[in-house]
């Protein structure tokens, strides 16, 4: 990717920033209550839907996919593609965690996504109070006058509001599993929270502490084994509250999760 055409490089700018004003809208309109699944629909509404769910959120899961195997993220996820990436994991989450009845149907791809994105990504995004550790973030790599030229918000952590903190999702997880709450009454964290949580990581923990004791202050994430072991065990309790249900494929999709 360093060495890419410059052509190559303009046109992947352009499809990240065009996916994140769709999303955008995608959610605009779940916001204004456009998606109602009737056959008064009206026809741009319909596109809309089948556009990003036939069309977006498949080509932005295996590109993710691909940046992310191949470590591609640290080369072309930076500057404006990572402001337009950082639009498309709000969206994203926003998404998948709505009770909206269009959304439904959705999750899995749109957990996926999440779970592809968030090994693409160079940024530990669930942990913003170490991201100063983290030279590809452009928070770092830009002064505050380039980072408002791109419309972002003065700190971090005003980016994706609505991304919960690692120790957030650690903890509702954790109070899912000992609840004994069943997918129906909680189906976006299984389809959605649980997948990216796991990809994330799976991800960052070989750049945590326990695997880098020569530069353990300076960590741009975290994550231990014993968080790794806590999250395991949850998962399985979780699986355990579910046995018997009808609704069981995303057992399946977590378990394939690296």
């Amino acid at each position: 990717m360093k060495t890419g055409l410059e052509t190559v490089k303009a046109a992947l700018r352009a499809f990240f920033e065009n996916s994140a004003e769709d999303l955008e809208q995608t959610m605009e309109n779940l916001k204004l209550g456009q998606f109602t699944h009737t056959r008064t629909q009206p026809k741009g509404v319909t596109q809309i839907i089948n556009y990003t769910t036939g069309a977006l959120l498949p080509v932005l899961s295996s590109l993710f996919e691909h940046i992310g195997q191949n470590q591609f993220g640290e080369d072309l996820i930076l500057d404006d593609v990572q402001v337009s990436c950082y639009r498309i994991l709000g969206s994203l989450y926003a998404l998948g965690t709505s009770k909206n009845i269009y959304v439904e149907r959705q999750r899995p791809a749109l957990g996926e996504c999440l779970a592809a994105f968030a090994v693409a990504f160079p940024v530990s995004f669930m942990e913003p109070h170490l991201n100063k550790h983290n030279t590809y973030s452009i928070y770092n790599t830009k002064g505050s006058r380039e980072r408002a030229a791109l419309n972002l918000l003065t700190r971090v952590e005003e980016v994706c509001p609505n991304i919960p903190s690692l120790e957030k999702s650690l903890e509702e997880i954790m109070e899912l599993a000992e609840s004994g709450i069943r997918y129906t009454q909680m189906p976006h964290m299984m389809e959605v929270v649980l997948p990216m949580l796991c990809s994330y990581m799976s991800h960052w923990w070989e750049h945590g502490p326990e695997n880098n004791p020569e530069k353990m202050d300076m960590c741009c994430t975290a994550l231990t084994s014993e968080h790794m072991n806590t999250l395991l065990g949850n998962i399985l309790k979780i699986i355990y509250n579910n046995l018997g249900i009808d609704e069981g494929a995303w057992m399946k999709r977590l378990a394939g999760i690296d």
